[in-house]
């Protein structure tokens, strides 16, 4: 891990979202305007951010496909932060690339997130718009799995009751 991965780790611990976002983003007001809507799970607060980016001259794709130090996109900050399904399909509405890797020490898409969450409403917007529940997930030790692997053999409690249940159906669906 790099020394500003490093660092972003940490701030995630001690400080703050609107002040860890600011960090992330010292010069790009509408970037912490965007992650902080995010996190609020604020889809108002989404489109505020957008329309701040195309005053400046930005489109609204760019903006939400910019990426924290850690190299997460907007959707993949929402997804691994268990948000409502609205904040992931609005962002995807905006141009969110739905099979952008991201992340420092792994290689992960919003799906892994949704399906390892058993997040079921997350799962099927991220379906629905074209996600490939067989990318690969990569692991720092360079091992991977996919999506309904993730699902079948999580330990996390699920976002849903019967979550992860419900998420691998929903990738058979996928695959049939």
């Amino acid at each position: 891990m790099d020394d500003r991965s490093r660092e972003s780790f940490s701030l995630l611990r001690v400080r703050p979202p609107a002040q860890m976002f600011r960090h992330w983003f010292p010069t790009d007001a509408v970037a912490v305007d965007l992650f902080s809507a995010v996190e609020s799970s604020s889809v108002a607060g989404i489109e505020s951010a957008l329309r701040k980016a195309v005053a400046e001259g930005r489109t609204r794709a760019e903006t939400v496909n910019v990426r924290t130090p850690n190299n997460l996109t907007a959707l993949i900050y929402a997804a691994s932060k268990r948000q409502p399904a609205a904040v992931l399909k609005k962002l995807i509405d905006e141009g969110a690339e739905v099979n952008a890797y991201g992340g420092s020490l792994i290689e992960v898409t919003a799906l892994h997130y949704t399906t390892g969450a058993g997040d079921i409403g997350g799962t099927h917007v991220l379906l629905e718009a074209g996600a490939d529940p067989a990318l690969p997930f990569t692991g720092p030790d360079g091992c991977t799995i996919e999506c309904y692997e993730m699902a079948k053999n999580s330990t996390k409690p699920p976002k849903d009751p019967d979550g992860h249940a419900e998420v691998c159906r929903l990738l058979l669906e996928v695959h049939s």
